[in-house]
């Protein structure tokens, strides 16, 4: 088992050391010339903020409401998860548009459109919770997209494009989405990054800077140099692991940017 072991940590240490290289890079950029505000940081503030060294959320009457409300539902999920016969009380919140449609063209754009769609979640409270989370602006960005993105499934059915294999090809239109996020964050950083090399280079910056940045490029080279080592060593090829891992990298990349926006 060492030795699995070994190759694993070995692994993920190498990508978060990747990561942690691509925010720091990146870190003056987000926070001073496009000033994210990093949402993710502020809500347990507010939630764990206390009064008279107690926790303000426990007395909110509001959230002990949603709690008792939640509770029953996700506890019947799990429930359900080990004993099949358990009735959940959230089955019957399951509902799907195209059963609502007769017409053969509504009934592919509505495939995976309602409260389940085609994952069978249900009502998703961690989901719910999550959009919580999420400026108005970027969910509607999200739902938005997610009801145009079904028009491939109405365009498969009208012209006959459901005959390829793989068709719309969702994994890897995700695939294209992240590269090309995390493309256009360098594209609208790329003064930032400029200065970023002349100051590793020693050309301008304080001396923090300098080392900061150093330190930033050094972690994304070692990370690299060490996803290629565990290629060669796993025999998984040189090529192979930097093309999976680099995209992995890039996946990180694009959505530290997301939770920081």
């Amino acid at each position: 088992w060492a030795q699995p072991a070994l190759a694993w940590s070995i692994l993920i240490a190498a990508l978060f050391i990747g990561f942690y290289g691509l925010n720091l890079l990146m870190h003056r950029q987000w926070t001073e010339h496009e000033r994210f505000t990093f949402p993710l940081t502020i809500v347990p503030k507010n939630l764990f903020a206390d009064e008279d060294g107690k926790l303000i959320i426990f007395r909110n009457r509001v959230m002990w409401i949603g709690f008792a409300c939640a509770l029953p539902l996700v506890l019947g999920r799990g429930i359900q998860f080990y004993i099949p016969g358990f009735p959940a009380l959230d089955t019957y919140l399951n509902t799907r548009f195209a059963d609502f449609v007769t017409s053969p063209i509504l009934k592919a754009y509505l495939e995976n459109v309602g409260i389940s769609g085609g994952t069978n979640l249900g009502l998703s409270f961690s989901i719910l919770a999550i959009a919580l989370l999420i400026e108005t602006d970027v969910l509607f960005s999200l739902w938005s997209m997610f009801l145009i993105f079904q028009l491939w499934n109405l365009c498969g059915k009208a012209f006959n494009l459901t005959k390829f294999p793989g068709y719309p090809w969702e994994f890897q239109q995700s695939m294209g989405a992240f590269i090309a996020y995390a493309a256009l964050a360098v594209i609208v950083g790329r003064q930032h990054l400029w200065r970023a090399i002349r100051c590793a280079a020693g050309k301008l910056g304080a001396p923090g800077d300098r080392l900061t940045y150093r330190t930033a490029f050094l972690m994304v080279a070692a990370s690299l140099a060490a996803l290629a080592v565990w290629g060669v060593w796993t025999q998984m090829g040189l090529l192979a692991s930097l093309l999976f891992f680099g995209y992995m990298l890039v996946c990180g990349f694009a959505a530290s940017r997301i939770r920081a926006e």
